[in-house]
């Protein structure tokens, strides 16, 4: 979860009642941002050092070297192709925005040597503090902007994007 503080000072009241459109559209834009460049990090080669991945079992590991050992969380990689090629739409409101993620079933699975608790869901959405200072930064740039924007006069809603 990020948490973002936004403060107003002495703004007008079209400012005040635009800024919930506006910081939705900016969070909008970070979880796409997210699912477009953090997610994929999460299968690559050295995902499990930067995303401090639990360790797998002996047994896993040597299934896994006679399939030419592919990255930590990719073992068929049918999870990893149905994450990356469905682009579901986050939705939600200012306060809270959601990006739905499809999965397989197991991929919710406690498998039995892991601590309790730990899944690979937790895994695909883990977040290194580079990767929540830029998401961080870029709704704050975003909703900067489009205020800034509103005060000059010369932005609608419509056109926050980069």
């Amino acid at each position: 979860m990020i948490k973002v503080t936004i403060s107003k000072q002495g703004a007008p009241s079209q400012m005040q009642k635009a800024l919930p459109a506006i910081v939705k559209k900016a969070m909008i834009a970070a979880a796409k941002a997210w699912r477009d460049n953090v997610l994929p990090r999460h299968f690559d080669a050295g995902a499990a050092r930067r995303y401090d991945y639990q360790g797998r079992t002996d047994g896993y590991n040597r299934r896994k070297r006679k399939m030419g050992s592919p990255p930590a969380m990719v073992f068929t990689g049918r999870a990893m192709r149905k994450m990356l090629t469905t682009k579901r739409e986050p939705t939600g409101t200012a306060k809270k925005i959601t990006l739905r993620i499809p999965t397989y079933g197991f991929f919710n699975m406690n498998y039995k040597s892991w601590p309790k608790g730990h899944t690979m869901a937790k895994e695909a959405t883990a977040m290194t503090q580079q990767d929540l200072e830029a998401i961080y930064q870029d709704v704050q740039g975003r909703v900067t902007r489009a205020l800034n924007a509103m005060q000059t006069g010369g932005a609608r809603l419509k056109d926050l994007r980069r």
